[in-house]
C-alpha cells in the first residue's frame, strides 16, 4: 500500500484520500475520528441517521488501513438514544458483512434504534453493569393524502415486522414475544439483556491502552 509522509509519519494515501485532508496520525484517533488504532475500537455517541452506516464502514476500513489488517476482531463502542431505522438496518448490514468480526459493547443507555447495532454484533456483544436497554415499536408521523397515508401505513408495518425479526435472529426469543414486548417501551437491564440473548457477558472491567 502506497504511503504519504506526514509530519514524520507514513499514512496510507488511500486513507488521506478517504479524509480529504492532510493530518497526522495521531488525529486519526478518537477525538477526531472516534475511534482507537491500539484497541480497535470505534465510538458510537451520536443519534443514529441514514449516515450512520457509511460512518462504521468509513472507520472500520480507516482501522484495517492504518493498522494493516483487516482480520483482528474491531469493536464499536456505543452510547446512544436511538433514532432512524432505516439507518440502523443498514448499520446492521455493514456489521453483519465486515470482513473481520464486529464486537459491540453498550455503556449507559443503547435505546431504539441503537439496540440493533448492539444485538447484530458478529463477536462478543456486551453491555456495562449499570448499562440499560430499550426497545420499543417504531414511531413516526404520515402526511399526505389518503393513498400516500394508506401506502406510507403499509410500509411501517412492514418495518415493523422486520424489527421483531432482527431481534428474534440474534437472541432468544422468536418474534412472538418482541412483537408482545415492544406494545409499549421495553428497558433491560444488563442481567435481564443476558437472559434475553442480546448480548454475550456483562462488561465489568476495561484496560488502559
Amino acid at each position: 500500500m502506497e504511503k504519504v509522509e506526514i509530519k514524520g509519519d507514513s499514512v496510507p494515501q488511500e486513507i488521506v484520500d478517504m479524509l480529504g485532508q492532510e493530518v497526522g496520525p495521531d488525529l486519526f484517533r478518537e477525538y477526531d475520528f472516534n475511534i482507537s488504532t491500539k484497541d480497535r475500537t470505534i465510538y458510537l455517541r451520536d443519534e443514529i441517521d441514514i449516515f450512520t452506516p457509511t460512518f462504521l464502514k468509513k472507520r472500520i476500513n480507516l482501522i484495517a488501513g492504518l493498522t494493516d489488517d483487516d482480520k483482528t476482531p474491531i469493536t464499536i463502542e456505543v452510547s446512544s438514544y436511538g433514532g432512524d431505522v432505516y439507518g440502523a438496518m443498514g448499520s446492521v448490514d455493514i456489521i453483519r458483512s465486515a470482513p473481520m468480526k464486529i464486537n459491540v459493547t453498550g455503556i449507559g443507555v443503547i435505546m431504539s434504534a441503537a439496540s440493533f447495532i448492539l444485538v447484530s454484533g458478529t463477536g462478543t456483544r456486551a453491555i456495562t453493569e449499570n448499562s440499560h436497554i430499550m426497545i420499543h415499536d417504531i414511531n413516526g408521523w404520515i402526511k399526505g393524502n389518503s393513498k400516500d397515508i394508506i401506502s406510507e401505513s403499509a410500509q411501517m408495518k412492514k418495518l415493523q415486522d422486520k424489527c421483531h425479526i432482527i431481534y428474534a435472529k440474534y437472541t432468544k426469543h422468536p418474534v412472538s414475544y418482541w412483537k408482545e414486548k415492544t406494545k409499549s417501551n421495553l428497558y433491560l437491564n444488563a442481567r435481564q439483556a443476558f437472559k434475553a440473548g442480546m448480548i454475550d457477558k456483562v462488561q465489568k472491567t476495561w484496560k488502559i491502552n
